[in-house]
């Protein structure tokens, strides 16, 4: 991949794109920027800063020569600029084209059928004010911020890499997200907060007009007032166009946020219950709100590893990172190219066509993809685990594990399984357990999850395969399975799943509060 920014275009100007024009040219001075709109005039500024280096009339818009272009307009606008770009006759199929915009899936299936959908990744940078326009933007706007990229099966590698390397390079810290995954969560973190801020001030408004002495509030508002109303001086049109194509999902936390309020004029005399509704608010935005942490979970196959810190991860707002299924798509790649299980040397005859990522969904589920391809199911036929133990144990791939594994676990408290977590990938995690269970009890656990997934497998069998897997997981040369002397042991044989839930949680929760 290229790492390179010869000429982008940016359209639009306002906070967002006038920040990436700034961003650029203090990062990267030698990138040439175009920046078109629909007024040479509110463009004029950018040009005299020096910020850009020429503006153009929207409607002479052209892809060519072009490495990236970036789409800063409001989500209603950018749904159509968007369409007329991919559809434009001299469209460079080099060009990769992305967005800013809050909500994503209903702007990817407007284009979805365009012939160059392909060449679209979604974007999305949590930053911005409620101040709008170039005169707000900023050159470090997007420094530490985080930009959500939202890829789908037909974006080809090569351009989620390089959009990844171009916020990067400004300063951001990148995540990934499915489009839907992706409105869900800024329906609640971002577009509810706002709507509220804004009936908090419409509730006001009408207080005023029952009674309340306007004359008089700016000398009672103080800076709760201001905070909690603060982005409710940002721009109606954006915010009216927002909630129109997130409205599904909007309406969800709404509907959330009324309960807890319909729950509070109940409680609104009972001093115990009024505690733990701000108690529990209190303690679970701390809990949300704090640094990153790593929890790192071992023990050897069947244990309860897996199954357990997924449900975990969704109730304690963690990120679950399945490190086995990463040498499970490693193990099906070298099956399908080699017939066999091959000794790597080389770590580039291999690695540098290979791309691996996941996806935990918010029903507990992780999607494993190998180059795009989603091996979700694939990887748990028999025939990978029989061969998994000849991948694990091969120094090159599980050097390119763990540096994977910790470029995923930058930008967000996770919570991770497998067999040397606590030891090699992450030996200063927050938290350390290492989970345990008789081979009878794992093998019982092993037979039911392929009876799930419709396989009739021989439980003597299974059994002589867990067996040989802990030795051989014990005995390898390089991550060997075993004990961290600061992890927690905990024996899942005698325990009910949800109990083990239970005892997890209370564990990261205690992570959480020190």
């Amino acid at each position: 991949m290229e790492k390179k920014f010869s000429k982008i275009a940016v359209v639009g100007l306002g906070l967002l794109g006038g920040s990436i024009c700034k961003a650029v040219k203090n990062t990267m001075p030698d990138t040439q920027i175009v920046s078109f709109g629909r007024n040479l005039d509110s463009m004029k500024q950018a040009l005299i800063d020096k910020n850009v280096d020429s503006i153009e009339l929207l409607e002479n818009i052209s892809v060519s020569n072009f490495d990236i272009f970036i789409v800063a307009l409001p989500v209603e606008i950018s749904k159509i600029v968007i369409k007329d770009i991919l559809n434009l006759k001299n469209f460079d199929e080099s060009v990769i084209v992305i967005d800013v915009g809050s909500v994503k899936k209903e702007l990817l299936d407007y284009i979805s059928n365009e012939e160059n959908s392909s060449n679209f990744i979604g974007c999305h940078p949590m930053a911005g004010s409620e101040k709008t326009g170039y005169i707000s933007s900023s050159f470090d706007l997007y420094k530490d911020a985080t930009v959500v990229i939202t890829p789908i099966k037909k974006n080809r590698k090569q351009d989620i890499e390089k959009v990844e390397y171009f916020w990067k390079s400004l300063g951001a810290n990148v995540i990934f997200s499915s489009p839907k995954e992706h409105d869900l969560i800024v329906a609640y973190i971002s577009h509810m907060p706002h709507i509220v801020a804004a009936s908090i001030v419409n509730g006001l408004y009408d207080g005023v007009q029952n009674g309340v002495p306007e004359q008089v509030l700016s000398d009672f508002i103080g800076g709760g007032f201001r905070d909690v109303t603060r982005v409710a001086s940002g721009s109606p049109d954006m915010w009216r166009d927002i909630v129109l194509q997130n409205s599904d999902k909007i309406e969800e936390s709404i509907k959330d946020v009324i309960s807890n309020l319909s729950n509070f004029l109940n409680i609104m005399k009972d001093s115990e219950k009024l505690y733990e509704y701000f108690s529990g608010a209190k303690k679970f935005r701390d809990k949300i709100m704090k640094k990153r942490i790593i929890v790192a979970i071992d023990g050897p196959a069947g244990s309860g590893k897996s199954s357990v810190s997924k449900v975990v991860a969704i109730k304690m707002g963690l990120k679950y990172i399945d490190s086995g299924a990463i040498y499970r798509s490693i193990t099906l790649y070298l099956l399908e190219k080699y017939g066999e299980i091959i000794k790597i040397q080389d770590k580039n005859e291999v690695f540098n066509d290979l791309n691996i990522r996941q996806e935990f969904m918010l029903d507990g589920n992780t999607l494993t993809f190998l180059n795009d391809d989603d091996i979700s199911v694939k990887i748990r036929d028999e025939r990978i685990t029989l061969n998994i133990g000849k991948v694990s144990e091969q120094e090159v791939i599980r050097e390119y594990v763990t540096n994977l594994l910790k470029e995923w676990s930058k930008s967000s408290s996770v919570i991770m399984d497998g067999r040397d977590i606590s030891t090699v990938v992450f030996p200063n995690a927050d938290l350390k357990v290492y989970f345990d269970a008789s081979v009878e009890e794992r093998t019982k656990r092993r037979v039911f999850e392929y009876t799930e997934m419709g396989k009739n497998v021989d439980e003597n069998m299974i059994k002589k395969q867990i067996t040989q897997r802990d030795s051989d997981d014990k005995n390898r040369q390089f991550g060997a399975l075993k004990q961290s002397e600061d992890a927690v042991y905990f024996d899942t044989s005698d325990f009910s799943k949800e109990k083990v839930i239970e005892k997890l949680s209370e564990m990261v929760e205690k992570t959480f509060s020190n």
